[in-house]
């Protein structure tokens, strides 16, 4: 990962220019901390707890373009709850440079060489996740936005993992890192009690929690 402070120059990634990190998009705070964090972590998954509208969205969009950059992937995969979200994704990478093609169906194959990427339902992976598992020919970065949706032992998260372990990287964000029936979220440690673990974790403020 590169030096979260913002970049005055175009960087050019593998096989495609992306502009310059624009200056009024400024990290916040946490942003800058999570990257750091994310930066230093050995393994090859990355959980971010944040509550809502604390910029998730921005962090990830953040860590494709720097991994996207750098050239340690050269494809991003967005896994989303809704189609309505995936458009909302796709549409925020547009404003970095990066060309994400919302809802492709598993009917059409994997996306064109000229997207950096996909924006695609859990549901849709279920459906086929053959067609989204190209980590062996072209470095994937996942995205999982609110990875709770997915049980380890249930289709969704079964078929997450057929597509996805081969991932260079999977980035998980959620505000709420457990599901209700207590099963098990592909790619998140747990303690000895089975609580969910994340590796970066943005706590509310005093002010909020009293409000």
């Amino acid at each position: 990962m590169t030096d979260p402070q913002q970049q005055s120059a175009p960087i050019s990634g593998p096989g495609r220019d992306l502009p310059a990190w624009p200056t009024d998009r400024k990290l916040r705070d946490w942003q800058k901390l999570a990257l750091a964090e994310l930066a230093a972590h050995p393994g090859s998954s990355f959980l971010a707890s944040a509550t809502p509208a604390a910029g998730k969205t921005t962090f990830g969009l953040r860590v494709a373009w720097e991994m996207l950059a750098s050239g340690r992937v050269s494809r991003v995969v967005v896994i989303a709850p809704t189609t309505h979200i995936c458009r909302q994704w796709a549409a925020d990478a547009a404003r970095y440079g990066i060309d994400l093609e919302p809802n492709r169906p598993n009917s059409d194959g994997p996306e064109p060489s000229d997207f950096h990427g996909v924006t695609v339902t859990y549901q849709t992976v279920a459906a086929g996740p053959g067609i989204h598992a190209d980590a062996a020919s072209r470095p994937t970065l996942v995205i999982a936005d609110e990875p709770h949706h997915m049980g380890d032992q249930a289709s969704w998260g079964l078929s997450a993992r057929r597509a996805f372990d081969r991932a260079t990287f999977r980035l998980l964000l959620s505000g709420t890192p457990f599901r209700s029936d207590n099963e098990a979220i592909p790619w998140v440690t747990y303690d000895g009690d089975g609580i969910s673990s994340a590796d970066f974790t943005l706590l509310p403020s005093p002010c909020a929690s009293a409000a």
